[in-house]
């Protein structure tokens, strides 16, 4: 996979196409309504504003304790919603496709993450925090220098609350296969204590087969998982593979919103089976794709449309 201009130039394209989605049909939604949301609550961060927060909205200790990375470079784009909309899709729109086009080399990686996948819009609507935890995960999985390391984890941990422990998770997946597993064909009685806990209930509630189908038709969508875990594991990529373990087993045990970083890997795996299957499967992921693309937006506008019914 060759960063050519080329590569470079369709991911641009592709860049260009959505920003004009986005300005056009997205950024309307995500400033209708926003009074009381996470878009809103960031924002109000962002304008250094917690002190005179409406108590109908937030409180002044949940404000206070909010990470203040976010705060600080949303802070220029926090004098209207839509100006801080155009903020929260520089980053969600153009710097994580972005970040994930830096490690793969290939104008298609930035075409599936638009499409088989809804992390977009998930996170447009406000949810930037996570985001920009999940930016800094992205390019610690890119860099190979621990300096690099360290620093994107401490922007992680600056980013979102549970930035440290993803971060952390990321660096354990990336560096335990070299360190011990590679190393070893099977346990045996040495198994460490953490493969043998056994995981609560789901999310502490009784779930409905919709919440457990959903993850598998919007975040993570099944062909593409496979496809993507398949890839990986060929590629013998053990770190992603991991990732895309941790995140789905999180996402069930303790926040649906882990689920997201389980996309990352999958991304990566698409481009590398699409760059290694192109000439006889290209033209079907490509199409697959697109189709899922179109089934994400109109999942999303059907949702806002929903919600303001």
């Amino acid at each position: 996979m060759l960063f050519n201009d080329r590569n470079k130039s369709k991911a641009i394209v592709i860049l260009i196409l959505f920003t004009v989605l986005f300005t056009t049909i997205i950024s309307g939604e995500v400033t209708r309504d926003y009074e009381g949301t996470d878009f809103h609550r960031h924002m109000i961060k962002a304008q250094g504003n917690c002190d005179n927060i409406d108590s109908n909205v937030w409180n002044v200790e949940s404000c206070k304790v909010y990470r203040p990375l976010l705060g600080f470079l949303g802070s220029p784009f926090s004098g209207s919603g839509e100006q801080f909309a155009i903020f929260g899709f520089l980053l969600i729109g153009v710097l994580i496709p972005i970040a994930l086009f830096w490690i793969t080399k290939h104008w298609v990686t930035v075409l599936f993450y638009f499409t088989t996948t809804n992390f977009f819009y998930a996170h447009i609507d406000g949810i930037y925090a996570q985001a920009l935890a999940t930016l800094f995960v992205i390019l610690m999985l890119g860099t190979k220098k621990w300096q690099f390391e360290l620093g994107f984890l401490v922007l992680a941990t600056l980013s979102h609350g549970h930035g440290l422990e993803l971060g952390v998770l990321v660096l354990l997946a990336k560096y335990l296969p070299k360190a011990f597993l590679a190393c070893s064909g099977t346990f045996g009685k040495g198994t460490p204590g953490v493969f043998e806990q056994k995981l609560p209930a789901i999310g502490g509630v009784n779930p409905t087969v919709g919440s457990l189908i959903h993850p598998f038709v919007r975040i993570i969508p099944l062909p593409f998982l496979l496809l993507g875990t398949y890839q990986n594991i060929k590629d013998k990529k053990t770190e992603l593979v991991l990732i895309t373990i941790i995140g789905i087993v999180a996402g069930f045990t303790l926040s649906s919103r882990a689920m997201f970083i389980a996309s990352v890997p999958m991304i990566i795996g698409l481009t590398s089976y699409y760059v290694a299957n192109q000439k006889k499967w290209g033209k079907h992921l490509i199409v697959g794709a697109l189709l899922m693309g179109v089934y994400q937006l109109y999942a999303y506008l059907n949702l806002k449309a929903c919600v303001a019914l």
